[in-house]
């Protein structure tokens, strides 16, 4: 793993487009991957990236299950 592969919260939110203070919710949530090292939260970029893809193909499926009326009978 290269040193550029682990992001800090203020790297990831930038990343996101989000607040870091948004950022530490969802990762004391566990919504987002991250560990700590020492005290500091860290989040493997890879893993940011892998994540960020499901969440937007998650979305997309949704959206489509709108469109189509399909997937509200079992929700």
């Amino acid at each position: 793993m290269k040193p550029a592969e682990l992001m800090t919260i203020k790297d990831a939110s930038q990343y996101l487009g989000i607040k870091p203070p948004t950022l530490y919710k969802y990762v004391k949530a566990k919504v987002i991957p991250a560990f700590k090292i020492g005290n500091m939260w860290r989040i493997k970029r890879s893993v940011l990236e892998d994540w960020l893809e499901r969440k937007v193909r998650q979305s997309e499926t949704e959206a489509l299950e709108r469109e189509t009326g399909q997937g509200y009978l079992f929700k």
